[in-house]
């Protein structure tokens, strides 16, 4: 399963999403812009403690509730500063707080924080409990949306527990997604759908992989179709991902001509040429024997990762990216291509 810190990040926006309706007055204008939730979502994470400074001034100007501020203080420690101690004493502000409705989005939203909190500081077995709390609680409130993204968070907790149990709640998650009208939530579905995907590969269940693989190329396509309204090169992002992990698992099924197709497919797009990309793609082509690929598409990330490298940071691709552990050993002769591991993306 992906690292704690990934399935972090990848559970942000949902996060944001959910506290952005009912959980401040009408935005400010003027000076006092600053001190509304927009403005703050929009920086927490290029500038978390002037964000923390801007809360505070919010809440004094009323311009968000103390629920929400309590949120918002522990999201942004947890996710823009990983300060897990003060990201918990603010969620458990609003968690524990009397009279607070256990339907209402703030708290809904703040469960779902202190869930991906749990998984990031590796507290699987919490995260798993609270995940369930929170999924009952949305089922009979009736909201679709929160439902669907506790089944996403407890199918990511319970993975780390019981490898492949995780497949289920994430097809929940997946279902409950297509069977409402809320466009904008089916970018979380293809999210699930790479997760899925993953659980997959681990457990050498290649062409089920695929199979997920095509499903969620369709689910791309039918998102496009619908408008729905997400950040510049998300849906290259999402198709190349997704032909990256198709090529893998037609491989190691040994459908060559099929999986060379879908590398193709990935190399069309933009992000083939990204870092992240040649990351994505590299397994596929250690699994073709093309040592001539692998060797460039490894030192274009070895030189990416020296670029970054700082006096305190080695610039060693196996150390930087576990991901690529013993390519190293293949790129200089010392071992035959093999099938690596699983790249969690």
């Amino acid at each position: 399963m992906t690292a704690p810190k990934n399935i972090q990040i990848l559970f942000i926006a949902a996060a944001i999403i959910g506290c952005s309706g009912k959980a401040e007055k009408a935005p400010a204008t003027g000076p006092d812009s600053h001190y509304t939730y927009n403005y703050i979502i929009d920086r927490h994470m290029r500038e978390p403690e002037r964000c923390l400074a801007l809360i505070d001034t919010a809440e004094m100007l009323g311009t968000m509730s103390a629920d929400s501020c309590n949120w918002l203080r522990g999201h942004i420690c947890n996710a823009g500063l990983t300060d897990y101690v003060r990201a918990e004493q603010y969620l458990r502000l609003v968690l524990d707080r009397e009279g607070l409705s256990h339907t209402s989005n703030v708290y809904l939203t703040t469960l779902s924080t202190y869930c991906t909190f749990s998984l990031a500081v590796r507290e699987y077995a919490r995260a798993l409990e609270y995940a369930t709390e929170g999924e009952r609680l949305a089922h009979e409130a009736g909201n679709t949306r929160f439902e669907a993204e506790f089944c996403g968070i407890a199918g990511s907790a319970i993975e780390h527990e019981h490898p492949g149990a995780g497949i289920e709640y994430l097809d929940r998650a997946i279902d409950l997604i297509r069977h409402q009208s809320d466009r904008q939530l089916l970018p979380k579905a293809s999210y699930y759908m790479s997760e899925k995907t993953h659980i997959l590969l681990e457990r050498g269940q290649c062409a089920e992989a695929a199979a997920t693989c095509r499903e969620r190329l369709a689910h791309i396509g039918e998102m496009q179709q619908l408008g729905v309204d997400m950040f510049d090169g998300y849906f290259d992002i999402q198709y190349a991902r997704t032909y990256a992990r198709l090529a893998l698992s037609l491989q190691r099924l040994g459908q060559t001509a099929e999986a060379s197709r879908a590398a193709k497919e990935f190399a069309k797009t933009d992000f083939a040429k990204a870092i992240n990309g040649k990351h994505d793609i590299l397994h596929y082509y250690v699994l073709t024997d093309d040592r001539p690929q692998v060797m460039q598409l490894f030192r274009d990330i070895e030189v990416s990762t020296c670029r970054r490298a700082t006096p305190s940071t080695k610039c060693s691709i196996p150390s930087s990216s576990p991901r690529l552990s013993g390519t190293a050993d293949i790129v200089n002769g010392a071992m035959p291509i093999r099938q690596p591991s699983v790249p969690p993306f």
